[in-house]
Order: C-alpha cells, then sequence, then structure tokens
C-alpha cells in the first residue's frame, strides 16, 4: 500500500499557495521515501512555485526549466524524492488527473528519472474540497495508485484518493449502531474514525480497556501487539477475560472481544511480539495512530521515536499506584499525545533517563545490575485496579475522538490524580517543544532512525 504522511502546517501552507486564485498552481514535496509494504513518503518540506515561474497555455499550466531546475537541485542536494502537487479549481466531484495531466507525465517522468536516479516520484491532484488523486512511479513507464494521504498535526486527516475509491469502495456507516455518536459529530466525523486504522501496543489493564471502547467507537482496522500470555492475576482487570482465558496469548482474547463488539466488522491483526521485534517495528510503522500501554520507559523512548520518525500520532497512556501494606500514598496516571512538530516525551521529564537504561540494556547486564541494586524492585509486582486503568483509557479515547473527528485539538498532556479531594481530578499541563531535544532531527526522517538497534531476541520481563 502507498500513502503520503504531511505535516499539518506544511500541508495548510500548500493548499493556502495552490488556491490563491482560479488559476492552476503547482508545489513540490520533498519527500523521505520508506520501502515497506509500498512506498511511504514522508513529506519534509515544500516549494511554492512563484506565479511568474509558470508558462500558462490553454488550460493547463507549466512549471520553466530555470524553476524545476532549482527544485531538483535542492531535491539532489537534500537526498530526497519528488512529489509534484496541482489544483484543479473546478473539479466537482472525484478529482482525477485531466488527459492533459496524463500526456504530460510520459514525458515529464522519465526526465525526473534521469536527473534523481534510484528515487519513486509521485504526483497529487487536488481539488477544493480538498479531494485528491494521487500515483506513485518506482520505474519511469508505469505509475501505481497512491491510497491515502495523511495530515498529521493538532488534528489528524486522512484523504483516501479517488483511485482508492473506486478500486475498494467504503462500506457506509451502520445508521442503527452508531446513530447516537453521529447525533454528536456528525456523520462524517463518525466515517472518519472508521477511517483509522490504530495499533496498540501492550493488550493488559489499559490496552483492554481502549481496544474495547475504541471498537463500540467504531474503529474497524486494529493491530493489537503484546508477547503476553494471561494469568490469574490479569483477571481482575484485564477486560473480555475470564478463567477460561488462563494460559492464552492477552493478544487472541482482546481480538476475540473485538470482534464480538463489531459483529466480526473489524480486521484485527495480532502480533504476539514484544515491542522490540521486526514484526511489532514493521507494523507500527504502517499504521495512523498508536495507543501506547506499556509499563516501562524503554518502550516509550522507542515509541517516542517512531512517532517523529514516521510522522505518526502517538497517545502514551499510563497508571501508578504506591502503596504500602494496604495504604495508598499516591495513584494516577497520565495520557500525552505526540504530534509531529509538538512536544516529545523527553523534552516534556516524561521519561526517566536511569529507567530506559534499564529497560534497554541486554539480559545478561539487566540481571547484573539487579544484583548490584541498580534496578529497584525488580521482581515486585505493580499495584493495579480496573477503575483507574478505565479512567485513564476513558479521557485517552475521548482525545482520540477528538484528535480525530475535529471537534477541537487534543490537549498534549492530562494528569489524573486519584486521590486528589477537590475537582478537578485532571489536570492539563502546558508543554513546549524544545528545539535542542533531538526529537526535532527525528521528524520524517524514516528508516533513517534505524530502530533495528533495539531489536532482541528474548524479553527481559
Amino acid at each position: 500500500m502507498n500513502d503520503i504522511r504531511i505535516t499539518q502546517s506544511i500541508w495548510e501552507k500548500t493548499i493556502k499557495h495552490l488556491f490563491q486564485d482560479d488559476d492552476e498552481h503547482v508545489a513540490f514535496f520533498l519527500a523521505e521515501p520508506v520501502h515497506s509494504k509500498g512506498i511511504k513518503f514522508l513529506v519534509k518540506d515544500v516549494i511554492l512555485v512563484k506565479n511568474e515561474d509558470m508558462e500558462c497555455g490553454g488550460f493547463s499550466a507549466q512549471v520553466k526549466v530555470r524553476a524545476l531546475l532549482e527544485v531538483t537541485n535542492k531535491a539532489n542536494k537534500d537526498k530526497l524524492a519528488l512529489i509534484e502537487i496541482h489544483n484543479h479549481n473546478f473539479s466537482f466531484g472525484d478529482v482525477d488527473f485531466s488527459r492533459t495531466d496524463y500526456n504530460g507525465f510520459k514525458e515529464f517522468v522519465p526526465y525526473i528519472f534521469d536527473v534523481l536516479p534510484g528515487r519513486p516520484y509521485a504526483a497529487i491532484v487536488v481539488n477544493p474540497k480538498e479531494q485528491i488523486n494521487a500515483v506513485v512511479w518506482r520505474r519511469a513507464d508505469t505509475f501505481e495508485p497512491i491510497s491515502a494521504l495523511r495530515i498529521v498535526g493538532s488534528n489528524f486527516k486522512k484523504y483516501v484518493t479517488t483511485l482508492e475509491k473506486r478500486t475498494k469502495p467504503r462500506s457506509t456507516i451502520g445508521s442503527d449502531v452508531y446513530s447516537r455518536q453521529v447525533l454528536a459529530f456528525g456523520k462524517e466525523g463518525q466515517e472518519k474514525i472508521q477511517l483509522v486504522q490504530v495499533a496498540i501496543v501492550g493488550c493488559g489493564g489499559i490496552g483492554s480497556h481502549i481496544s474495547q471502547q475504541l471498537a463500540y467507537l467504531g474503529v474497524r482496522e486494529f493491530y493489537l501487539i503484546d508477547s503476553d500470555i494471561v494469568e490469574d492475576t490479569n483477571l481482575n482487570r484485564l477486560i473480555g477475560s475470564s478463567k477460561s482465558d488462563i494460559g492464552k496469548p492477552k493478544v487472541q482474547v482482546i481480538a476475540k472481544m473485538i470482534s464480538i463488539i463489531t459483529n466480526g466488522k473489524a480486521e484485527v491483526i495480532t502480533i504476539q511480539k514484544n515491542l522490540r521485534s521486526s514484526e511489532a517495528l514493521e507494523v507500527l510503522k504502517q499504521v495512523d495512530i498508536i495507543f501506547g500501554c506499556v509499563d516501562n520507559d524503554g518502550a516509550r523512548l522507542i515509541l517516542n521515536q517512531l512517532s517523529f520518525s514516521y510522522l505518526t500520532h502517538y497517545v502514551d497512556c499510563a497508571t501508578g499506584i504506591d502503596a504500602e501494606d494496604g495504604r495508598l500514598d499516591c495513584a494516577g496516571g497520565h495520557i500525552m499525545i505526540l504530534q509531529p512538530e509538538g512536544p516529545c516525551m523527553e523534552c516534556s521529564n516524561m521519561i526517566d533517563k536511569k529507567e530506559v537504561s534499564n529497560d534497554l540494556t541486554s539480559p545478561e547486564d539487566y540481571e547484573n545490575r539487579k544484583k548490584l541494586g541498580y534496578v529497584k524492585n525488580a521482581d515486585i509486582p505493580n499495584a493495579s485496579v480496573v477503575s483507574l486503568n478505565g479512567t485513564i483509557s476513558s479521557i485517552a479515547v475521548n482525545e482520540f475522538m477528538m484528535l480525530v473527528t475535529g471537534i477541537r485539538p487534543p490537549r498534549l498532556l492530562t494528569i489524573y490524580d486519584l486521590l486528589q479531594g477537590r475537582e478537578p481530578a485532571t489536570v492539563q499541563r502546558s508543554i513546549k517543544n524544545d528545539e535542542k531535544c533531538l526529537h526535532n532531527f527525528f521528524i520524517g526522517i524514516g528508516d533513517k532512525v534505524h530502530l533495528e538497534r533495539y531489536l532482541r531476541k528474548e524479553v527481559i520481563r
């Protein structure tokens, strides 16, 4: 499956340029191509072709040679691929390339492959309603459809291309099942939810709650990642489980629950692997939104880097309880939403670097650290309560709903205190992007982040 991912700021700047008047205008995206189950373009910048650099004739417009050379030289210098985008102002239905466009590609694309060898080339056409069509060339004489264009920022937008709609028509929303939700955020909002591909990393107490709520909300494509099996100590908080599930993979139990809720209409892919496996990382590069329901900061660091590198929204969810001899000292949790061009978990002080060091070390070194006393409470199970997990999960799914439907931008960080004796129990903490933080260099670099360095053959804990 081929797709394109663009940050919201670049997309808005491009749309403003293309629809400045009734004429046809052109821009070029500079993108990092990722070859993984198709080609994924991660847009890093845009070049807006000036009006004086366009040659107009009849019903078409062409970029002047001088301006085109500047574009290709920039792509060569940055070692990036090019994506052309232009507008069709008077397209009222599903937008498509014109006959003139297709004829122009026959001459133009071979030229691009000569000056930018070894890189794919893509083209997009967009109308005033922001309906799009897009194609990609892996070689000069053949193009393939691009299935979707994703806009990632303060809200998430997924545009399905005209060619994708024709080959894979979308099923209509259930008029009865979701009628009450449609009253809240409209038919369009419900359709947006049903388009989203969601990965849930960690299918325990929080992950099971989130899976259940997303299934009820209308998500229809799930990827469940967890290497654990159900134990009797999980039954107080693992939603959808019973005593007969002991010994079964958690992903299998959650998948069955989703199937029951959706009457078998949801696609559920299970990966019974640790996050630090090639299978898990490969899946996470493909999806639209990731929910992290993990219990260690090493996993959070990996998901933090993946989110920015592959332009993917990440929702981190966590709970914590400090108790001794039945006395509850503190309890609560957090929800943090990562978006490209926003703050990360490191520069927001949401990751403990000492814990990361322990989590990402080798099994042998980890055991040595335990003996030396560097790893505290390693073998002591954490306290966990179903209702606290449910509270954090519900807040997270509400923010997901805001992110996807566009009702409002999601809150980047919410802190919940279970023991707070007065309202509000939730606090929205103000966080800012640290321009010196390393994550800024990760934005849109794709495979260059080399997440494979975190792979391991066995799970430590």
